[in-house]
């Protein structure tokens, strides 16, 4: 069942053929993309601000509170995970082997 374009797409835009990747096409590309490249080495990177520039951040505010309970689930799911618990921090779960058997003494005492 045919579906109709979805808004803002001309409705004839899967009809179009791809055009023809040309060994011109390709260089001209790739010369771009080199032009780029050394635009970008000539140009020295911005400056990162220490903490001491940075704004201060409100920690009550409703993003900052969302975004660090957010970090906070993520650390703690990857931290409690089956694969990071055993190939990553080696954790033995149960130490030696489990027996649901095990032989008990007998509770000495008035009812026993």
């Amino acid at each position: 069942m045919p579906e109709s374009a979805p808004p803002g797409v001309p409705a004839h835009a899967a009809d179009r053929r791809p055009e023809t990747l040309t060994p011109e096409a390709i260089e001209a590309v790739l010369a771009d993309f080199r032009s780029w490249l050394h635009q970008t080495a000539a140009t020295p990177p911005e400056p990162v601000p220490s903490n001491g520039d940075a704004e201060p951040v409100d920690r009550q505010a409703p993003d900052a509170r969302a975004w660090s309970r957010l970090k906070g689930l993520v650390v703690h799911g990857y931290f409690t995970s089956e694969r990071v618990q055993k190939d990553v921090l080696k954790t033995v779960v149960m130490p030696g082997r489990f027996d649901g058997n095990a032989p008990m003494k007998a509770a000495g005492g008035a009812n026993g």
